[in-house]
């Protein structure tokens, strides 16, 4: 395993500032999930207001965690090596994963970075078992992507 020599974020015991409500599930993860990560890498991740309360309440700083991409939103940051800042990867786990950002609950459906349009990651090996109400779920979430990414132009 290659020791990750990025930069950390705080990871010690977070003290609640708040009581952040969990992240609604669009795609149910399944029991055949292989844990290969591949979510957790090179995401173009955008971030609702309530992602960014939600993590914050943890007592995360917004600087850890999060980045304005070129139309001035928000994404989820990346470390150097290329994946998420949350990603452990000693354990492969999510640091904040009941309370992750509600884009990573969407995965393998990813928002398409421009046009914000719901579609299949084919790198996923799980891809193939997205059900049609996942499908539905996601379009109806993405829905409030766009309304922040239309503000932020407008």
């Amino acid at each position: 395993m290659i020791k990750d020599t990025g930069p950390r974020i705080n990871t010690a015991p977070r003290v609640r500032r708040l009581h952040p409500g969990r992240t609604p599930t669009v795609w149910r993860a399944r029991s055949s999930c292989i844990a290969c990560n591949l979510c957790c890498w090179d995401t173009e991740m955008l971030l609702l207001p309530e992602d960014v309360e939600r993590l914050e309440a943890l007592g995360y700083r917004r600087e850890e965690f999060a980045e304005p991409d070129d139309r001035g939103l928000l994404r989820l940051r990346n470390t150097p090596r290329g994946h998420c800042v949350f990603l452990d990867t000693r354990t492969g786990r999510c640091r904040v994963y009941e309370h992750r950002p509600l884009g990573c609950s969407f995965y393998p459906i990813v928002l398409d970075p421009r046009s914000l349009e719901p579609h299949l990651d084919p790198e996923c090996p799980l891809a193939h078992t997205t059900r049609p109400g996942e499908i539905r779920r996601a379009r109806a979430l993405a829905r409030r992507f766009r309304s922040i990414a239309g503000r932020a132009q407008g």
